[in-house]
């Protein structure tokens, strides 16, 4: 179970990273315009 939840933490983390690594690379992109 501690497995589980870990995998679903580590899955939760890895989307959060994601998503912010596209935010700050849209953001930068959009910057000049």
């Amino acid at each position: 179970m501690v497995a589980i939840y870990a995998g679903q933490l580590m899955r939760l983390v890895c989307v959060a990273l994601c998503t912010g690594i596209v935010l700050v690379v849209a953001g930068i992109a959009c910057t000049p315009l």
